[in-house]
C-alpha cells in the first residue's frame, strides 16, 4: 500500500505538471518542490536536536533537483521527443535552485542555532526549567538540614574503613558517615560496570562537587554517582521526576529526547 499510494501520487504530479498552463506552473513546481518545508515545521514543534545529517540534507536536495533542471533547463531533453512543444524555462530552474537553497540553510541553521531560532523570543513559550527544586517526598532524611559539622577523618595504616578521632562511636554523625561511605562504594562500583557498557567517558560522569561524604545524596539513575541535592546547577529533575546528573542527562538527550527510564518525551534544553 506504501509504494502503491507513492506511485499514485507520483503519476498525478506528473500530469498536474503537464497539463497545467503557463500561468500557474511556476507556483506548481515551487509547491512541488518545499519537500523541506514539513521538516521544517516539525523541527520547530518537537524542538529536535540534529534531527537530520547535513549529507543527508544536501544530498537528498542535489538529486531531487536533477529531474526539474533537466525538463526545464535543457532545450533537446528526451521530453522534446514526446512532446514538441514541452516548455524549458532558465528562470524556473534560477527560482527552484533558489527556493530549495534556503530550505537547506534554514535546516542547517536549526541544527547549528536551534530550531526555533527565526521565532522572536517573546513568542516562545516559556522553557522546562529541569533546575527547579526537588520534591520533599524524594529527597532522603535530612537532605534540607543544616549540614553535619566537619569530623577529622583519618585512614588507619591497615587502609581501614573510615573512622573519626571523636570517641563516641554511636553518635548520629558516625552512623550517617558509615551509611554514606558504603552507599558511595557501591555506586561507584557500579558506575564504573556500567561506564565500561556503555562506553559513557569517566570524565563526563566525574562530579567533583557531590563529593563531600556527610552530605545527604541521591543517585543519578544513568551513572549511579551520588548526586548533591543542594547544587540545583549540578543536576537536572526531568518532567517524570527522575533525576540525572547535568552532565549526563546532556550527553544522552544527543542521542534521544525520552527519559532513559520511563521514556517520557523530554522538552529541549
Amino acid at each position: 500500500m506504501l509504494h502503491l499510494r507513492f506511485y499514485i501520487a507520483l503519476f498525478a504530479a506528473f500530469l498536474m505538471l503537464f497539463y497545467m498552463g503557463e500561468k500557474y506552473r511556476t507556483f506548481y513546481v515551487l509547491g512541488l518542490y518545499s519537500f523541506w518545508v514539513p521538516q521544517i515545521i516539525l523541527n520547530i514543534i518537537t524542538e529536535a536536536k540534529n534531527p537530520l545529517h547535513k549529507y543527508f540534507i544536501n544530498g537528498m536536495s542535489l538529486s531531487r533537483l536533477v529531474a526539474p533542471l533537466y525538463v526545464f533547463g535543457v532545450p533537446n531533453n528526451f521530453l522534446k521527443e514526446i512532446h514538441a512543444d514541452a516548455p524549458t524555462d532558465a528562470w524556473l530552474c534560477q527560482l527552484l535552485v533558489l527556493w530549495v537553497g534556503v530550505q537547506v540553510a534554514i535546516l542547517h541553521s536549526q541544527s547549528k542555532y536551534g530550531t526555533r531560532f527565526m521565532i522572536p523570543a517573546r513568542f516562545l513559550p516559556p522553557k522546562f526549567d529541569y533546575s527547579r527544586p526537588i520534591p520533599s517526598s524524594m529527597l532522603p532524611p535530612g537532605a534540607l538540614e543544616s549540614p553535619v559539622p566537619e569530623l577529622a577523618l583519618e585512614r588507619n595504616s591497615e587502609n581501614q574503613p573510615l573512622v573519626t578521632s571523636s570517641p563516641d562511636t554511636s553518635s548520629p554523625a558516625r552512623d550517617r558517615l558509615r551509611h554514606t561511605t558504603a552507599v558511595t562504594t557501591r555506586n561507584r562500583m557500579r558506575r564504573t560496570n556500567r561506564t565500561e557498557s556503555s562506553g559513557m567517558t569517566t570524565e563526563t560522569l566525574d562530579h567533583s562537587r557531590c563529593n563531600s561524604p556527610l552530605a545527604p545524596t541521591l543517585d543519578c539513575s544513568i551513572c549511579y554517582d551520588a548526586i548533591n541535592v543542594r547544587d540545583q546547577l549540578g543536576y537536572m529533575l526531568a518532567p517524570c521526576n527522575h533525576l540525572f546528573h547535568r552532565d549526563c542527562l546532556i550527553q544522552w538527550m544527543d542521542v534521544k529526547m525520552e527519559c532513559p527510564i520511563c521514556r517520557t518525551e523530554l522538552p529541549a534544553l
